[in-house]
């Protein structure tokens, strides 16, 4: 019985055996009958099979490559896809044709684009592997190469940007940068600069020399991972808004740059306000027009006033430059004078050193009022008359003679 046992064991132990030398066959076969790989290029390189490293096709972290692949079908048959692989240890990249048919005997060259990942933390190079596989149903045929991928020659990335997501009009707002060498060699020199489009705000500053790796020990100052903090002034006056802040590393080697969404606050009053806006003169006649200047910041400004205005009206300002001490405010006086009738617009621009504070658009109305002053002065040479008139009248009426009485005497007849 035991043997009897050991005997159907042995025979089902041959049977799997000649199945899977049957399929290990059937396997070659079918690849074998799909196609012949007849080259694999890298950029114009070409990739060989197990090849040491001094012969692998070299290609950086961070680019796209090339790869060529030359092939021979064997038969004839439809759905036929070449696909490419990266194998890196943290990911795989792939790309693959769109599906075709080959005919037996004929030569086939399909190119693909794939992206090298980065995966160079601590090293400047390694060895990545990369798979071409010709298949079409359950046919296929595949081989695999070692390619060698080092780190671009010159490169930085900024690891982070911290700043607050929003900011007061007024107020400094810091920038603190963190930029690693993520590239081949040392960094020397490098310079960041800071701005935010829109505000025309922008500021650099010294970082150093970043080496390619952290090479030292706990004694040595160099590192391949910079800080700096930079701080930008946000305008007084800068609208409400959201702003793009950008940040740029640079040396003779390379630019990077990066950037960030931030939201700038402006809750402070007007720096600029007149007491009223549009006046109402005779041609010829003055109008007088009161801005008050303030100076919202923390230390003393200086601004200028300048005033333009068409041909037709003559304007002054009572102080054409003036200082405001911190957090106080001045008045100024602007007086226009029209040469002919009508509505002009008369500017006055605040100015401090290049830049406009701000600008206030006043209405200066001219009428010509002659007829009404002849009306006026007839009135008053009609009363004046008027006057004389009575003065006469009552000289005369003094001047009337007296009425004589009556004698009358006893009459005796």
């Amino acid at each position: 019985m035991v043997d009897k046992n050991k005997m159907k064991a042995k025979n089902f132990m041959v049977f799997f055996l000649a199945i899977a030398s049957v399929l290990l066959i059937a396997s070659s076969v079918s690849a074998a009958e799909l196609s012949t790989i007849d080259s694999v290029k890298i950029d114009g390189i070409e990739a060989y099979e197990n090849t040491t490293a001094n012969h692998n096709p070299a290609i950086t972290a961070g680019d796209k490559v090339v790869v060529e692949v030359l092939f021979t079908a064997t038969q004839n048959t439809s759905d036929v896809v070449v696909e490419a692989t990266l194998e890196g240890t943290k990911d795989s990249i792939d790309a693959e044709t769109s599906s075709f048919t080959v005919e037996d005997g004929s030569v086939y060259k399909k190119v693909l684009v794939l992206n090298v990942p980065y995966e160079l933390e601590d090293e400047v190079s390694k060895n990545l592997d990369l798979e071409v596989e010709i298949r079409s149903g359950g046919l296929e045929d595949s081989e695999e190469y070692t390619l060698r991928v080092q780190r671009p020659t010159y490169d930085a990335t900024f690891m982070s940007i911290s700043s607050s997501k929003n900011v007061e009009a007024g107020n400094i707002y810091p920038v603190e940068i963190v930029l690693k060498n993520t590239g081949y060699n040392d960094l020397d020199d490098m310079y960041v600069t800071a701005s935010i489009s829109g505000l025309d705000v922008e500021r650099t500053f010294y970082l150093g020399d970043i080496v390619a790796l952290e090479e030292c020990n706990e004694d040595c100052d160099l590192e391949d991972t910079l800080r700096g903090t930079i701080h930008l002034e946000i305008p007084f006056d800068a609208t409400s808004g959201e702003y793009t802040l950008e940040v740029k590393g640079k040396n003779n080697d390379l630019d990077v740059s990066d950037s960030k969404k931030i939201v700038v606050n402006n809750d402070l009053p007007k720096q600029v306000v007149v007491t009223q806006s549009e006046k109402s003169v005779s041609v010829g006649q003055e109008a007088t027009y009161e801005l008050t200047v303030a100076n919202p910041t923390n230390s003393l400004k200086v601004y200028r006033v300048v005033t333009e205005t068409s041909k037709d009206v003559s304007a002054s300002v009572d102080s054409s430059v003036i200082s405001i001490p911190a957090g106080t405010t001045k008045k100024v006086t602007v007086t226009a004078e029209p040469d002919t009738e009508g509505e002009f617009s008369l500017k006055v621009g605040i100015l401090s050193g290049d830049g406009v504070v701000e600008t206030k658009n006043l209405i200066l109305k001219a009428e010509n009022k002659s007829t009404d002053g002849s009306i006026v002065a007839l009135a008053i040479a009609l009363a004046v008359i008027f006057v004389v008139l009575l003065v006469v009248l009552i000289v005369l009426l003094g001047k009337r003679p007296k009425k004589q009485s009556e004698d009358f005497g006893e009459s005796y007849y």
